[in-house]
């Protein structure tokens, strides 16, 4: 299974069920290369798992969450990847860069926080529920932080110091993924079968409750999900292991595109978003060219 994937430049890389973070060239004809390779503990018969993958925006510095706690950081030299420390005892779900280079992460016992990958000391770790965190998402420019958690719960954050901006109540059961269409539109799907769509305002504040706009409802769960700004492209898949695509404000039916034989977990368009990448349980990465 793959559990995290990312494309960055000419190359996709992906993180396994088994421990390893592959490289893959685009166009080449299989793997290049390898990130990263766990081994089992003493005790264990099989290495950890990979829960999350995170680039800074450069590509340059690499940080994969693994199953036994800890936070392995990579940095690229050249062409290389080369071991940039670890960090330990801390239960990571999902990962993700700001735009000054610090890691947001979400955590298994619903903590959130930024931590300065350099020092490994926390800018701040604030405790907002006590369900693991299943998807964070951080808006064009950088100034609104999304997270979902295993119930229907959203929380807006302000990433740099924590604030706590507003809960999203609309889903009626657990959120598996968010993105951000534009810098105050946010989308999120979950085991409820809906694809919602929340407007927030300019100067969202605490207490804020928008009422969400259902943009798709199914008959399999939405268990992942891309948004590409500047095209204005919405991916999404569902329990059916289909792979839907929509234009954002165009009232036409949502494109399905059929390649995978089990649930997705990962989905994301490239910068220019010409190309999509889809990754999930059947352990299998598809590249789509979307004109």
């Amino acid at each position: 299974m793959i559990y995290a994937a990312a494309l960055q430049g000419d190359r996709v890389y992906a993180g396994t069920q088994s421990g390893v973070v592959q490289i893959f060239a685009r166009g080449a004809e299989g793997e290049t290369g390898e990130l990263l390779r766990l081994e089992p503990a003493a005790d264990q018969r099989f290495p950890p798992s990979i829960r999350s993958l995170a680039f800074t925006g450069d590509g340059r510095l690499c940080a994969a969450a693994s199953s036994d706690d800890r936070i392995h950081l990579l940095r690229l030299h050249g062409e290389d990847w080369r071991g940039a420390g670890e960090l330990s005892g801390i239960k990571a779900m999902r990962l993700l860069f700001d735009e000054g280079s610090r890691l947001i992460v979400g955590e298994m016992g619903g903590e959130v926080g930024l931590l300065d990958p350099g020092s490994g000391e926390w800018v701040y770790r604030n405790q907002l529920e006590y369900d693991p965190v299943s998807e964070l998402a951080l808006a064009p420019g950088g100034d609104l932080l999304a997270v979902a958690f295993a119930s229907s719960r959203i929380q807006l954050l302000e990433p740099r110091g924590g604030t706590r901006l507003a809960r999203l109540s609309g889903h009626r059961d657990q959120v598996f993924c968010l993105a951000w269409l534009d810098r105050r539109t946010l989308l999120s799907g979950g085991k409820d079968k809906r694809l919602l769509c929340w407007r927030i305002p300019t100067e969202p504040s605490q207490g804020l409750h928008p009422e969400p706009e259902t943009l798709f409802t199914g008959e399999g769960y939405i268990t992942a999900l891309a948004a590409h700004p500047g095209r204005g492209l919405v991916a999404f898949s569902q329990g059916n292991c289909d792979l839907r695509l929509l234009a954002a404000g165009e009232d036409r039916e949502a494109l399905s595109l059929k390649g995978h034989e089990a649930p997705l977990q990962v989905l994301g368009f490239d910068q220019a978003g010409h190309r999509l990448l889809s990754a999930g349980n059947d352990a299998r990465l598809i590249l789509w060219s979307i004109n």
